[in-house]
Parts: C-alpha cells; structure tokens; sequence
C-alpha cells in the first residue's frame, strides 16, 4: 500500500521527471531503511525487488502521461492559434490590414449603444482620381495607394492594431478609435474622446496634410476627399451618421476634392475646408 500511495505521489510531478524520481528515491529510501531493520531478509528482498518494479513502472508512467499532456497543450494553442487566425481574416481587409466593411459597423454599432460617451466622429475618406492612377500607372500602384493610405490613416490617427485577434472586443471595451476599409479606395474612421470641434477639425486636417506629403514616384502625394460627422448622445444611429459623413463628402467633392468638410447636423448644412 505504501508504495502505490508513493507512486500516486510521485506522478503528481508529472511535468518534471527530476522532481519525480527525488521523491521516488527519498521514499523508497525510507521504506527500504524500515524493511531492513524490522523483517527478514528474504522479505527484505522481496521488498527491494517490488522498489525496482515501482521505480520502474513510474518512469513508463510518467512518460507516457508527460507525452499525453504534451500532446494536449500542443493541440490546445493550435486550436488557439486557429481561432485567432480565422478572428483575423474575418474582421481584416487582406491588403490595408484595417478593419474590413462588415467588422468595422459591427463595431461601431457596438459602441453607439454605449451611453458613455460625449461625443464621437466618424468620418469617411475617398481617394481622389483613384480610377485614373490605375488606368495610367497600373493596378500594382494602385493597390500600393492603396496600402500606403491605409498605413498613414492608421499612423497620423494613432490607431495601432496590436494582437489584431483580440482589437475589436478591446477597441469597443476601452474606447479605442479604429479604421475600417469600406472598398475600393473609401476607408472609413471612428475617433472617440476626442475633446472638441478643433480637436476634431485639427485631427482631419493634420490627416489630409500627412497623405499629400506621402512620397510615390510619379505621384505628387495622396490626394482625398474627406467628410466628416459627430454623433452626440442624442443621435446613436450609425446608418444616419454615415449618411451625414457620405453627404459631407459629397461637398468636398463638389467643392474641388482635397479638403475636409465637416458635418454638424445643422441647417447650413456643414463647413468645407
């Protein structure tokens, strides 16, 4: 009995093979210590012979139990692993890395039912003469237009997707502005805490002037056409919101693209910069 409880013991160690047979050793000691002294010798021997078949029979034990938890923890961060890879390309564009259309208003959906929040701005962003880069320059630059619009969104925002698995339940958890691409060349942003209408204004403009400094052979920077909305406490629908920053667009394109307009829901109907 003293021995199979010093087995069971033992194996408690499964994950180190040192600290197992340190205890085998110790106990076995003792057992073979109190065999000696109070029974015979052929006993004695007997007892010695059971120790070696339970040193033995540990070790295969241990093996064989490591090997299985082994085999488990490897199986468990796959699984992991493939979940986060699969969260990934479910909520991010392939080629910008920002969020894609579907995640980016789940998100914002998510948000706007929260009731802590002042005020929030969305705005959208439209490359300007994106169709005639890819006819005269090739769809190879467009697609680096592309990317390189989505890095500097991301850059002069201050967005950072790190550990992209687990950014949208963060972002909506701690109140983190996020980027998405709509398609094409339009992405879309929604900045939180921002302070005021400067703020709000200083953010876009700084925005507009970083893409036209972008350096591109063959390109005198990143042209766009930005517009932009608040969302109060009184207004959380995100399908209202984004046809007030789409109809601000819409102004800046008319009003010669490259520039900002700025939505406040008002009868005016805006500002253009």
């Amino acid at each position: 009995i003293f021995l199979v409880i010093l087995v069971i013991i033992a194996l408690s160690f499964i994950t180190n093979m040192v600290d197992m047979l340190a205890m085998l050793a110790i106990g076995c000691t003792c057992f073979l210590l109190v065999s000696n002294n109070i029974k015979p010798i052929s006993i004695f021997k007997q007892d010695l012979f059971n120790v070696m078949v339970v040193v033995a029979l540990s070790m295969v034990l241990h093996y064989t139990f490591q090997r299985a938890h082994i085999r488990q923890f490897i199986t468990f961060r796959q699984s992991t692993r493939m979940q986060q890879e699969l969260e990934i390309k479910s909520s991010f564009d392939a080629l910008t890395s920002l969020l894609n259309r579907g995640r980016f208003f789940s998100m914002a959906g998510e948000v706007l039912r929260q009731e802590n929040e002042d005020c929030i701005v969305l705005g959208l962003i439209d490359l300007d003469k994106f169709k005639q880069i890819n006819d005269t320059m090739g769809h190879q630059m467009g697609d680096k237009v592309i990317q390189l619009a989505g890095k500097t969104i991301l850059d002069t925002l201050g967005i950072e997707y790190d550990e992209k698995w687990s950014f949208p339940e963060r972002a909506i958890k701690d109140g983190l502005s996020f980027a998405g691409r709509l398609g094409g060349d339009e992405f879309v942003v929604l900045i939180r805490n921002l302070k005021d209408e400067d703020e709000m204004r200083e953010a876009f403009d700084k925005l507009l002037a970083t893409l036209n400094d972008v350096k591109l052979e063959g390109m005198e920077g990143i042209h766009a056409s930005i517009g932009v909305t608040t969302i109060g406490n009184d207004d959380r629908d995100i399908d209202e919101a984004y046809t007030r920053a789409d109809e601000a667009l819409y102004r800046s394109k008319e009003a010669g693209r490259n520039r900002v307009s700025l939505d406040r829901g008002d009868t005016e109907g805006g500002e253009t910069t």
